[in-house]
């Protein structure tokens, strides 16, 4: 069970491995998987998750809105379980990020999205493995710190 996405002559090379190291797969797993799907409870899970997923990024958004508004830019993403968001371009990104390490939080400082020499402005922050309570909290250190 897996999938793998590549170039198609690295997913043939890594096929005949595969093939090479595993020729029986794996039946106790496939037949598992199988029968979780065919009794919907893979369905169930994923239908409880986009919901959970699906709240925490409202929670977030909102609180991006009315605690950093001004400051940021973003929009609401259809899917992912991270905001890509837009800070104002007088923020040094790479000190926001020291400053709010420093109070527990980390986030990127925006260098790996962006080409060396650029000047970022914007970084992806997730939201899907937080609760409500610490997305307040991580949105609560990121205002001190930029209100300040």
């Amino acid at each position: 069970l897996g999938y793998l996405t590549g170039p198609e002559n690295v997913i043939s090379h890594l096929a005949k491995l595969r093939r090479i190291v595993d020729r029986q797969g794996d039946t106790p797993l496939e037949n598992a998987m199988a029968e979780l799907l065919q009794q919907g409870v893979i369905q169930r899970h994923l239908r409880k998750s986009l919901r959970v997923y699906k709240t925490r990024r409202d929670i977030f958004c909102d609180l991006l809105k009315t605690r950093l508004g001004g400051r940021v830019e973003f929009q609401i993403p259809d899917g992912g379980m991270a905001v890509w968001t837009k800070f104002d371009p007088a923020i040094d990104l790479v000190s926001l990020s020291a400053k709010a390490l420093q109070k527990e939080l980390y986030f990127s400082d925006g260098n790996i999205y962006h080409p060396p020499g650029g000047i970022p402005h914007a970084t992806r922050l997730g939201f899907a493995s937080s609760t409500a309570e610490e997305l307040e909290k991580c949105v609560e250190i990121l205002a001190q710190i930029l209100f300040s």
